[in-house]
């Protein structure tokens, strides 16, 4: 028998060196030499032979697996999903009822459960944004600290279960009473499916827009004015002089036109508003968040910011594009300007305040020209009173002259 029939009849070269009761190297040798001589790879007709006798017989079974053809077509669908979610989430218009002022609240990475949460500081805020009318919050992320792989040990240092701290994030998503705009998912949410459990927790309460990392918002005003808003938990690019790198660079780079940039990560803030080529001036903001006392940043010889754990941007749409937002660095201070400026706003909306104002316009114009008519008449009341006046001042010239040449 051939060696290449060999081959054919016992599927491997191992099988057909040991049939033909040949080493391995002998077999090559020889198929590598009929192969040689065939003038290329030879292809020999298969060889027939009686299949032995089964003593077991199995019955034919169903495929387990859907036909390749419908795993396709299901690919495809689940594809498409995921582009129009994509395509959707970009630049996603949000539709303001009024053309009043609103105030944004950037808040930072909570790490609710950490011993270092300032719950005091974070309470207060809550309420400042709740009690505010026409305040709407946004978080860039880091809700829990869900800790991970060799981080899992640190759950040790903590008080609080893992229970515990998703009963905190459900107060602070659901139940703190604030209005979400967006909540955005940082790198210790997206650890031990913590994000899936977010999205979940939110879906199933009150419809609140969660957001992968970064939220394009486009807010539109009735009077058709928008305003971009481009947050994520963190861009790329670091410096030692600025907090504020990378969010310049994801600015300068991409130039999408939006007016606040947003991002936290790092647990140090910072605030800057800089001017791009063609005149458009974005706000760039870093907020720290609540987590103090980091034993990570002491170790590692970083700083420890103290400041911008959250921050109050007000949007007003009667503002021309240049001045449309304005950033506090102060919570309590943002919402007070907040306040005022809806107050003022409605006041100059009310009806019948267009007539009045240009009724008291009118009348503090025209009080001058009376009170001046009246004083000249006053003066000139009569024509002989004026003769008299004049001549008792002539005589009154007269005797002080003589009394000077006495």
């Amino acid at each position: 028998m051939k060696p290449s029939e060999a081959l054919a009849r016992y599927g491997t070269k191992t099988a057909a060196a040991r049939a033909l009761n040949l080493p391995m190297s002998t077999f090559r040798g020889r198929l590598e030499a009929e192969i040689r001589q065939a003038g290329g790879y030879a292809h020999p007709e298969p060889v027939s032979y009686e299949q032995p006798s089964r003593p077991l017989i199995f019955p034919d079974m169903p495929d387990r697996y859907e036909p390749i053809e419908d795993l396709l077509d299901r690919c495809s669908k689940h594809y498409q999903r995921e582009r129009d979610y994509r395509d959707a989430a970009n630049w996603q218009q949000i539709k303001v009822n009024d053309d009043l002022p609103i105030g944004i609240a950037l808040m930072g990475d909570p790490h609710i459960d950490d011993p270092g949460c300032n719950i005091p500081l974070l309470r207060r805020d809550v309420e400042i944004i709740k009690e505010t009318p026409g305040c709407y919050a946004l978080n860039v992320g880091d809700y829990t600290n869900n800790w991970v792989g060799r981080l899992a040990r640190l759950f040790g240092n903590q008080e609080l279960s893992q229970a515990s701290a998703r009963r905190l994030v459900e107060w602070f998503l659901l139940e703190s009473g604030m209005t979400w705009l967006a909540v955005i998912l940082g790198n210790h949410d997206e650890w031990n499916e913590g994000g899936e459990i977010i999205r979940r927790m939110c879906a199933s309460h009150v419809q609140i827009p969660v957001h992968d990392w970064q939220a394009k918002i486009e807010l539109v005003f009735p009077n058709k004015e928008v305003c971009r808003i481009n947050a994520a938990h963190d861009f790329k690019g670091r410096s030692m002089y600025t907090p504020l790198h990378g969010l310049k660079r994801e600015t300068i780079w991409h130039q999408d036109g939006a007016h606040l940039m947003v991002a936290g990560h790092i647990h140090f803030g910072g605030i800057e508003q800089c001017e791009l080529p063609g005149g458009h001036n974005p706000w760039l903001v870093r907020v720290r968040g609540y987590k103090e006392m980091d034993h990570h940043a002491l170790v590692s010889g970083f700083h420890e910011g103290i400041q911008f754990p959250s921050v109050m941007a007000v949007v007003d749409p009667a503002a021309p594009p240049s001045e449309r937002v304005m950033v506090f660095g102060s919570l309590a201070q943002g919402a007070a300007v907040l306040s005022s400026l809806r107050a003022l706003r409605r006041a100059s909306q009310a009806p019948g305040s267009a007539a009045k104002a240009r009724r008291k316009s009118s009348k503090s114009r025209s009080q001058p020209s009376r009170g001046r008519k009246q004083s000249r008449s006053n003066r000139g009341a009569s024509p002989s009173q004026g003769r008299n006046n004049k001549r008792a001042a002539s005589q009154g010239r007269q005797s002080r002259s003589r009394q000077a040449r006495a």
